[in-house]
């Protein structure tokens, strides 16, 4: 087949993050705008039993422009010729990459970096049919870029067969209005839904993941969790995910002293409500001996040590 090299076959494994259970304070219930951000990811089953879907862009795409550019070589490896057919993708492109054709396989995990950049790992389910058109929006500017595409038979799996590779040449930057591209609604909706229950393993981390996987957000495995933030400088939003390491919350009162621990060493929340400077409400997992969704206070003006990371969740695969 023009185009096509056959190479051999290679599985990979995705990554996982599992956290101890941690000592925090109250539980809350569903925030008050559950139901319009339960419009806003209309479509979607927010169990996240059936896989990612991609979500509709507020950006138009740009590849159209570049149909009749010279076609991408795509690489095939061993297992991929009867179980994936893309559709052609341009060698050169603007900020939009498409990504269309049919597969065999109910998840595809697509990973998509830049020349010494990072790697972008997108999951997401095609149609029932195994068609699919959907397009990935370039964050990290122009420049070159390597896509590389695996699949598994269930949504679950956490071993993929890689299917196929392809290069192309960006050659134009995403428009600067990224606030356009922020999943925290969605993410808050997620949130709401699984509110009571038991996400995955149960796990903190698997809150984040399966919410990212879910909308088929932008992200680097396991924990850089989109747009990189600074809780003194930057606004902080319901939706963000906070991921922690060995921190510990001392508060004196009149009638003594309370500690708080998030991580042991790991910990992953999602920001649920903003009281005040570093002062939230977040929903997590694993916590108080428990498994399932709930909300606590956390201050982290009171904190005394370990370190704390927060992210925006931004689209990644995305449609018309």
């Amino acid at each position: 087949m023009k185009g096509l090299s056959l190479f051999t076959g290679i599985l990979i494994a995705l990554s996982t993050l599992s956290c101890g259970g941690q000592a925090v304070k109250k539980q809350d219930k569903p925030s008050d705008t559950a139901s319009a951000q339960d419009k806003i990811a209309q479509g979607f089953d927010l169990t996240g039993k059936t896989g990612g879907k991609a979500v509709k862009s507020p950006l138009p795409p740009d590849h159209d422009k570049y149909q009749n550019s010279k076609s991408a070589p795509v690489q095939v490896y061993l297992g991929g010729e009867d179980t994936l057919k893309l559709s052609p993708v341009p060698s050169v492109i603007g900020y939009s990459l498409p990504f269309a054709g049919w597969t065999k396989y109910k998840i595809l995990w697509i990973q998509i970096k830049s020349s010494g950049g990072k790697s972008h790992d997108i999951k997401f389910m095609p149609d029932w049919d195994g068609n699919f058109n959907v397009y990935y929006l370039l964050k990290d500017g122009a420049g070159n870029y390597k896509v590389t595409v695996f699949g598994a038979d269930s949504i679950d799996a956490k071993t993929f067969q890689a299917l196929a590779a392809f290069g192309v040449q960006s050659e134009k930057d995403i428009p600067q209005d990224k606030k356009k591209l922020f999943l925290n609604p969605y993410v808050l909706a997620f949130v709401d839904a699984n509110m009571g229950q038991q996400v995955g393993r149960g796990e903190c981390w698997d809150l984040a993941q399966a919410a990212l996987d879910l909308f088929s957000a932008d992200w680097v495995r396991t924990t850089d969790f989109g747009i990189p933030l600074d809780p003194e400088k930057d606004e902080i939003l319901p939706g963000d995910i906070i991921q922690f390491s060995t921190v510990k919350i001392t508060i004196k009162t009149k009638n003594g002293t309370t500690w708080e621990t998030y991580g042991s060493p790991d910990h992953t929340a999602i920001v649920y409500k903003v009281l005040g400077k570093l002062h939230y409400e977040v929903a997590h997992q694993n916590v108080m001996n428990k498994k399932t969704v709930l909300v606590s206070e956390l201050d982290l003006n009171y904190k005394t040590s370990g370190q704390v990371w927060f992210y925006r969740p931004v689209m990644g695969l995305v449609q018309n």
